[in-house]
């Protein structure tokens, strides 16, 4: 019989009460109770979002097949088009506005496109780089997706793994936060995000994780040929 030694015993222990604390008195599965406390607010990251008005057709009825999206708040626009500040190190960067250093870590929406000429609709005035903000919201919706990952059970999936999940996963955070502007100064007007980077998401990912797309709501996803995916 193997003893554990007084570290490891320790270690145990500590979980043990890890888990307890998640689960409290009543019955319930401990490896889900406490991926539940370990995820994040992901609302504290989260960049202001356009509003959508459904346009008026010129009969005067409204459409609601067709959006447009009004990126400002009583009269301050929020959002602008500009490229996004990829970077694969670590860097200082100082915040025009008030001066402050800040230690920024490497990119992880870290995508060719990212990086490229094309402009995105960014949050102003965040005091990050552009496009910091958007970033460090996707990862947080990635990394918590990995914590319910770490429960499971991807060997019901026939042709992926949990890899395969979190990779799909990840490029359907980035390109749904990362709105590409179809106009180089127009925030208002963005490519949508193609409806299958949705879809591949659902056929990668073991179905407890509850992940869903909308079937034909058009203010999100697009299946039309000027859709795009990170």
């Amino acid at each position: 019989m193997r003893v554990l030694g007084k570290r490891q015993s320790g270690v145990v222990f500590l979980w043990a009460v890890v888990l307890l604390s998640a689960c409290g008195l009543a019955t319930c599965n401990p490896s889900v109770s406490l991926v539940t406390t370990l995820q994040q607010d992901c609302t504290a990251y989260q960049p202001l979002q356009c509003v959508f008005k459904a346009v008026t057709k010129p009969d005067g009825e409204t459409d609601f097949n067709t959006y447009e999206e009004i990126c400002n708040t009583e009269g301050n626009v929020t959002h602008e088009c500009a490229r996004v500040d990829l970077s694969s190190t670590s860097y200082s960067y100082t915040d025009p506005a008030t001066g402050a250093v800040k230690q920024i870590e490497p990119s992880f929406c870290d995508y060719p496109d990212l990086g490229s000429s094309r402009s995105y609709r960014l949050q102003r005035n965040t005091g990050l780089p552009r496009g910091k903000l958007e970033d460090r919201y996707a990862k947080c919706l990635v990394d918590n997706l990995n914590l319910k990952l770490m429960v499971s059970n991807c060997r019901d999936l026939k042709l992926w793994t949990c890899d395969d999940c979190y990779a799909s996963y990840k490029r359907w955070a980035c390109s749904t936060v990362f709105k590409r502007c179809e106009e180089a100064t127009d925030p208002n007007v963005v490519s949508l995000t193609c409806r299958d980077t949705c879809f591949d998401t659902v056929r990668k990912c073991p179905a407890n994780l509850e992940f869903a797309c909308p079937g034909s709501d058009p203010r999100d996803y697009s299946d039309a040929g000027d859709c795009y995916t990170l």
